[in-house]
C-alpha cells in the first residue's frame, strides 16, 4: 500500500507541474508557482484535490 501511495503522490506532483500550479526545483523539492497566470483559488482547489487523491 505504501508503494501505491508514493506513486499516486508522484503521479499528482507531475501532473500539478505539468499544469502549472508548481514548479519542481532539483534538490530542493516543489513550490507553488507564481500566481501571475492562476488565480488564488484555482490553485488551492488543485491542490487540495492532490491531496485527496493522495489519501
Amino acid at each position: 500500500m505504501a508503494k501505491e501511495l508514493k506513486i499516486s503522490i508522484i503521479k499528482n506532483l507531475y501532473e500539478l507541474e505539468r499544469e502549472g500550479i508548481i514548479v519542481t526545483v532539483i534538490g530542493k523539492g516543489a513550490y507553488v508557482a507564481s500566481t501571475g497566470k492562476l488565480k488564488s483559488k484555482m490553485i488551492e482547489e488543485k491542490l487540495t484535490e492532490a491531496i485527496t487523491n493522495a489519501k
